[in-house]
């Protein structure tokens, strides 16, 4: 999938995580739909720089999932190890260059969430002094990152 361009992903209020694909006809079934995973809207998807077949998905639940277009039955994995009640949602996730994290901020939090997209990984948190809204890989310097409050801030962080 990835490396196409008639290739994409979406989500919304249904929750559903899907694949489209652009050549498709209007009463065609997507490529793949995935499993209802999230408990409430799911706000965003990302396809994986390295693996062609992955891709990660987030909620209002709290939750970022990671997918196999090839099982679209189950999840591989769920994030959630900052979020409980009280917590901030997550917004907009990216994957680092290699794919090995994924990198997230929380609505409201000034941290960013750094999880490790292997089976049982972990997540660190960074403070980086406001909250990183939004966040972007820097071309040829694949441990940096900009981060944007939203505001005016805009951070160049080494992760």
């Amino acid at each position: 999938m990835l490396g196409n361009a008639n290739i994409f992903a979406t989500t919304g209020n249904d929750r559903l995580v899907r694949v489209l694909d652009a050549r498709s006809g209007p009463d065609d079934a997507p490529a793949v739909t995935f499993a209802d995973e999230h408990s409430l809207v799911a706000t965003c998807v990302r396809f994986s720089p390295t693996n062609q077949h992955q891709l990660l998905s987030t909620s209002f639940d709290g939750t970022i999932r990671l997918w196999d277009a090839r099982q679209p039955s189950a999840s591989i994995s769920a994030f959630r190890g900052h979020h409980g009640p009280g917590k901030p949602p997550l917004m907009h996730p990216i994957f680092d260059a290699t794919a090995d994290h994924i990198l997230t901020g929380g609505n409201g939090s000034t941290c960013l969430f750094k999880y490790s997209t292997a089976p049982g990984g972990t997540c660190r948190l960074l403070d980086v002094g406001s909250a990183p809204h939004t966040i972007s890989l820097v071309p040829r310097h694949p441990d940096h990152i900009l981060a944007s409050s939203g505001k005016t801030a805009i951070q160049l962080l080494r992760y």
